[in-house]
């Protein structure tokens, strides 16, 4: 019933409208197949997650929920979710992705789970692992989201994230409580996920797992704590992410102690009000600290937080923890009214500690209590030379800061004996030497061995605040050695604070410190007049100054280990150098300079940009950007960007930076644009695309176009002279050598430099087409060839549609005509002719402005009449330029204006081409008879075209035309060698001649021989239209052809005497079967030359198809 329950819910749903009503029908199935029944979840999980491509966020929302609970189900079903998961993430509805969010940390986990369960990773639970952590990592990456509700939850997601990629110990708290933990075994991944999917974390990584390492896993936990710390120390962070960090970061320190210290030293800054956020309100200050104070409390009773109760103490008194609200908490925790539990050093007398705990506690209460003073001489008995290292070293510095302010001007004025000897201030001397830190004063007081103090000794009125004199260091006169010495260790000390001065907030103080101490040439010319105060150009003065050298490499070393992140120091740097060394405060402070310092700011640029050619990429744009942004621009540095350029790999770098000098340096945009033009007339081809290209951008711009529009015109003028080296690049010569070399011919590659650039701005600006073709028709051949075979790409950039070409039409510059053809050409082929084109070829032709072959690009704008009318100028037309007419033709290339094939009567079909050669007039028409002829030849080669049905048409009308064409009849015989087919159609049309009477003297001598030729091609059919001769044009024929006289005599000899009979006694005569008989007299046709004879004798000596072997008797009339 369940499953018949199941399909009719889902049916219901896929039929509803309303999307709450389909969510409450899909919700029920959810609880039958994951809940109710199991084995269901198998059929119909895939309709379900269907629903994940619905229009509706409701729906969308609660599929990501199913998928939710079917994977803490069911971890093995979660290679088939992953899928719908990552669909979900790319959906620009921000519920959707706020869902998918709160989705994710059941999905890692079981995903982590299912994971380490498999001893043998299937490559579909590879393929889940990496689907999840492609999507951990694109959430995590929302972590600084606009959305401050995207952002708190990727915090949480984080938070899990840490809990997973860590470690269990027995310290950490559990939901459910056990004395001993151990990671369970891990089950089968066909069974639900246990209870304890809460405590997935490392423990369960089998050793050697085949895809999961443990050390990066762990590496990756450790990277997510620290950006939640990282989040605490932000000034942008809002209050209420940041309150979301805090109760993360608590959490994480319960469960995972490792982490307890780091989240401690994490936290307790933030108890005052200078930890946060200065854009924080006050009730936004009271809102953390509220929250601060109860997570403080949940840490004290944290095993692992038991060496950090003081410091967690000094936090909740200054957040306004009150001792008795301390007290009370403990036996709420304890679940003890009587309090026995001890208090921390910060809220109980020292009279519950130990005199070392007293010791190592007291100092922080001083800082808080303004009592506290007055207590310091009880600790004074806790001091001895014995004792003293096991005290913090920062309760001494405390103890000794505090006294100092109590102690007389000199030793005499000590009561003796005095209690207070200067033991203790060399024990606490030496633990300081042991931390690192500088001697608190043991030399000026004499080390004498004394008892342990006493507090009662110690006189109370010392310990009264008295006044002390100012402090002054007295003048003193150090060696070069020790002033060398003492810079080095100040440069080599603010640079290696740079994580200290970050995290207290004094990141700029410290790089603005840098710049000064680096650049300003007051700090140099001090540090020279300390060494040499009375000659600057001494030998130690000149010793020194390779110090200055040795500051700039340290300099330039330390921004270039890590350049993105100190960009602004090294930009700082560079303004105070500026500014200082070679900018307009030079001129003032250079006089007071003992040694000045010439280039000092190139210097440091060039060996700025030297270090970083050798860290950068070699297309790394910051390169560009130090440039652009450098205070000054100097003559080395263009040097630089040049070496840029013409260097194959930095080579794009190079023209980029130049590019942005142009756009962003005016003082250096003409020197930088110029470079630019040259580069574009460069031998490296690459190179000068390169530089085309940025000049194409600049063109843009109204500011570059006419500079870089003339640079182009005059690069192309160069062809005109036949030397466009000359023109485009000077060439190098001897000193004094006014000799000038030999012109040397013209290379393709040469016409290519000279316009490149032209044609790529001519495909932005069409009207430069017009410039061109003016320079064009100036040049000779030699430099037209290449520019008509590059210039095509440019006009299929420029097309039909422009302007430019109607106007390059209607004026035609002399000598550029060449160019306009190619241009109609290559237009023709892209797109049909428009009728304002074919109405300008059309008017120029009839003007005789235009020759015929300019027609060709636009025959397919002619109708029938027109093309026929220009047809015998077409084939007057050099062989090449008259086959590609013919060859358009015969194509039927026509188009309307909307580019549509022409259909109808307008249309010139392969055929009326073929008859309208022949009837081609050479007289009248002005063409040869061979060209005439070479047009016929080329039709034939389009055999799918001149199929056996057209020519079979064609023989037709031309045997049927009055008077019959010259070229009938060599037609006849190149129809027989292209199609065979047609022997028996040709015979007949032979028996039409001769009722035409062909050998009469009205039709031309070609003809009667044309005729003879044919007999001889398709015997012995033909011998048919032999015997129909008349007697003497038979006997002419056989005395043309005497081989057609024993083959015909033998075929009539085979004849059966029923149809020998038919056979005239005259014709029988003249082949030898009858009484020799005085033949009539006949004419004789015209003596003539056979059209085309050559060509005819080489028709009849190709190899034809052999007749029949055995050829049936055929009738013959008489």
């Amino acid at each position: 019933m369940s499953f018949q329950q199941v399909a009719g819910l889902l049916g219901n749903a896929s039929q509803e409208a309303n999307a709450e009503t389909r969510v409450e029908l899909l919700r029920q199935v959810q609880d039958l197949i994951l809940h109710k029944n199991l084995t269901l979840l198998e059929n119909f999980i895939e309709e379900v997650l269907n629903y994940i491509h619905d229009p509706q966020a409701v729906v969308k929302k609660f599929v990501l929920e199913f998928i939710e609970a079917a994977s803490k189900t069911l971890p093995s079903i979660l290679p088939r979710l992953i899928d719908h998961v990552h669909f979900a993430f790319f959906s620009c509805q921000i519920g959707i992705l706020r869902r998918l969010i709160q989705t994710m940390p059941n999905l890692y986990r079981a995903a982590f789970y299912l994971t380490c369960s498999a001893v043998l990773v299937s490559p579909e639970v590879e393929r889940a692992w990496t689907r999840v952590n492609a999507l951990k990592s694109s959430i995590l990456s929302l972590v600084y989201d606009k959305n401050e509700g995207v952002q708190m939850l990727v915090l949480k997601f984080a938070e899990m994230v840490v809990h997973v990629l860590s470690h269990h110990t027995r310290e950490s708290e559990r939901r459910n409580q056990t004395v001993n933990y151990q990671p369970p075994p891990l089950p089968s991944i066909n069974v639900p996920m246990p209870a304890i999917d809460d405590e997935v974390c490392l423990d369960f990584v089998p050793p050697h797992h085949p895809l999961l390492r443990l050390e990066a896993l762990r590496e990756e936990g450790q990277r997510l704590f620290n950006l939640l710390v990282s989040i605490t120390q932000s000034q942008t962070v809002s209050s209420t992410n940041l309150t979301v960090v805090v109760l993360s970061l608590s959490v994480v320190a319960r469960q995972r102690p490792m982490f307890m210290p780091h989240v401690i030293a994490t936290l307790l800054p933030l108890a005052t009000r200078e930890g946060l956020p200065k854009a924080f309100a006050t009730a936004m200050v009271a809102s953390v600290h509220k929250l601060l104070r109860n997570q403080l409390f949940n840490l004290l009773k944290h095993p692992a937080s038991t060496e950090y109760h003081v410091d967690i103490a000094d936090a909740l008194y200054t957040l306004g923890a009150k001792r008795i609200e301390y007290e009370a908490y403990l036996r709420k925790q304890s679940g003890s009214s009587s309090g026995k539990r001890p208090l921390p050093p910060s809220m109980a007398p020292l009279s519950m500690y130990s005199d070392a705990a007293a010791a190592t506690h007291a100092a922080k209460r001083a800082r808080f209590d303004p009592t506290w003073p007055s207590q310091l001489s009880s600790l004074f008995g806790a001091f001895n030379a014995e004792n003293l290292q096991q005290f913090p070293l920062r309760l001494v510095i405390d103890l000794v800061f505090q006294t100092m302010q109590t102690l007389p001007d000199s030793l005499a004025e000590l009561e003796a004996p005095t209690p207070f000897a200067a033991a203790p201030f060399a024990a606490a001397t030496t633990a300081a030497a042991s931390a690192g830190l500088p001697s608190l004063g043991a030399e000026s007081v004499k080390a004498e061995p004394t008892a342990v103090l006493d507090p009662v000794l110690i006189r109370q009125p010392a310990l009264k605040p008295r006044r002390v004199a100012p402090f002054a260091l007295k003048p003193s006169d150090p060696t070069p050695e020790q002033v060398q010495g003492l810079t080095k260790a100040i440069f080599a000390r603010t640079l290696a604070i740079e994580a200290s001065a970050a995290s207290g907030g004094a990141a700029s103080l410290r790089s603005s410190l840098l710049a000064r101490l680096l650049s300003q040439p007051g700090n140099l010319a001090s540090l020279l007049q300390l060494i040499s105060p009375s000659d600057p150009t001494s030998a130690e003065a000149q010793e020194v100054l390779p110090l200055e050298q040795q500051l700039i490499d340290a300099m330039v070393e330390y921004i270039v280990e890590n350049v993105r992140a100190r960009m602004e120091l090294a930009f700082g740097w560079l303004c105070h150098e500026y500014l200082g060394g070679g900018g307009p405060l030079a001129a003032r402070l250079r006089g007071r300079l003992p040694v000045p310092l010439p280039r000092r700011y190139t210097r440091c640029l060039m060996a700025l940009l030297h270090a970083l050619r050798e860290k950068l990429d070699v297309r790394d744009r910051l390169f560009t950007r130090i440039v652009i942004e450098a205070p000054a621009f100097t003559p080395e540095v263009l040097d630089l960007v040049l070496e840029y350029c013409t260097d194959s790999e930095r080579s794009m770098l190079g023209l980029s930076t130049l590019h942005d000098l142009v756009l962003y340096r005016p003082p250096l945009r003409k020197v930088c644009l110029q470079k630019l033009l040259e580069f574009s007339r460069s031998d490296q081809l690459d190179l000068r695309r390169a530089s085309i290209q940025h000049l194409v951008k600049l063109y843009a711009s109204s500011t570059f176009a006419p500079v870089v529009e003339a640079f182009a015109l005059e690069s192309v003028a160069g062809l005109v002279k036949l030397e466009p080296r000359a023109v485009a690049m000077a060439t190098d010569q001897d000193d004094g050598a006014d000799t000038a070399q030999a012109p040397r011919e013209i290379s393709e590659e040469d016409v290519m430099t000279c316009t490149a650039l032209l044609f790529a701005l001519c495909a932005k600006s069409h009207s430069l087409l017009l410039e061109f073709a003016k320079i064009y028709a100036e040049t000779s051949a030699q430099v037209k060839r290449p520019v008509l075979r590059q210039i095509e790409p440019l006009f299929k950039q420029i097309g039909m549609a422009s302007p430019v070409v109607l106007q390059l039409l209607q004026s035609i510059p002399k000598g550029a005509d060449t160019l306009v053809h190619r241009l109609l050409h290559v237009l023709a082929d892209t797109a049909p002719p428009s009728r304002a084109i074919v109405a300008a070829v059309k008017e120029k032709y009839n003007t005789q402005e235009l020759d015929a072959k300019f027609l060709i690009p636009i025959l397919g704008g002619l109708d029938k009449t027109e093309i026929l009318a220009v047809l015998p100028s077409l084939v007057a037309l050099p062989p090449a330029l008259s086959k590609d007419a013919l060859g358009r033709l015969v194509a039927s290339r026509h188009y309307t204006e909307t580019g549509l094939l022409v259909l109808g009567s307008k249309v010139i079909s392969p055929s009326d081409v073929m008859l309208a050669l022949h009837l081609v007039d050479p007289q009248r028409d002005n063409v040869t008879l061979p060209a005439i002829v070479q047009a016929t030849n080329f039709l034939f080669t389009f055999g799918n075209i001149y199929t056996q049905e057209v020519l079979a048409s064609v023989l037709q009308q031309l045997v049927d035309m009055r008077p019959i064409p010259l070229l009938t009849m060599r037609t006849m015989l190149k129809a027989y060698d292209l199609c065979p087919g047609l022997l028996s159609f040709m015979v007949t049309l032979l028996l039409r001649l001769v009722v035409f009477k062909i050998w009469e003297d009205k039709h031309p001598r070609q003809l009667w021989d044309g005729f003879v030729l044919c007999c001889e091609r398709l015997k012995p059919l033909s011998f048919q239209a032999l015997v129909s001769l008349p007697p003497a044009q038979l006997e002419t024929a056989l005395t043309d052809k005497p081989s057609l006289r024993e083959p015909l005599t033998q075929q009539v000899q085979s004849l059966p005497p029923q149809q020998k009979i038919r056979i005239s006694t005259p014709v029988l005569a003249v082949l030898g079967l009858a009484p020799t008989q005085a033949p009539p007299a006949a004419h004789a046709p015209t003596p003539g030359v056979l059209i085309a004879s050559s060509e005819v004798a080489d028709a009849s000596s190709e190899p034809s198809d052999p007749p029949p072997t055995s050829p049936q008797p055929m009738a013959m009339a008489t």
